[in-house]
């Protein structure tokens, strides 16, 4: 009579497929994970490229202002009906100091800008800062407020 021997392999071909299917799960989860950060960080780029946008228009509208000064230090009479932007810009005090708010700007109509005019004595004779947001908290644009989740983004030009 013959004894049956187990045999030792039983088994294997399913252990073999249980380890590649972890090492495929694994994978997948890995690519799945890279995929959703890029989406997320594209989605970043895209907000703050919004809010850079929408500072470096304001930038653009000071040095356009500027450029009607008729003396490096001399006064000049308000604006009147001026636009920029599309926006009615209402500045009254052209002296030292002004400052005015671009709403409504971008293809979404959703980015801002607050832009601070300076002019000095000394070097450097103006500066200019322009803080953009890519979200008006304000929803009756008549100002820029940044809204809850908004990106800022600042521009100086000190010339």
């Amino acid at each position: 009579m013959k004894l049956k021997t187990k045999e030792k392999n039983k088994g294997f071909v399913l252990l073999l497929a249980v380890i590649i299917s972890s090492m495929i799960l694994a994978i997948a989860l890995s690519v799945s994970n890279i995929t959703i950060k890029q989406m997320k960080f594209s989605t970043s780029a895209k907000e703050a490229n919004k809010a850079f946008f929408a500072a470096d228009i304001g930038i653009e509208c000071a040095l356009y202002f500027d450029s009607f000064t008729p003396s490096a230090y001399g006064e000049i009479t308000p604006f009147l009906n001026t636009k920029c932007a599309e926006n009615a810009v209402n500045v009254t005090a052209f002296d030292v100091t002004w400052n005015f708010a671009l709403v409504a700007l971008g293809t979404d109509g959703k980015s801002c800008t607050n832009v601070s005019f300076t002019r000095f004595n000394t070097p450097p004779f103006v500066r200019i800062i322009s803080r953009g947001y890519n979200i008006n908290g304000d929803n009756t644009n008549t100002s820029c407020i940044a809204g809850a989740m908004s990106l800022e983004r600042e521009l100086n030009v000190n010339y």
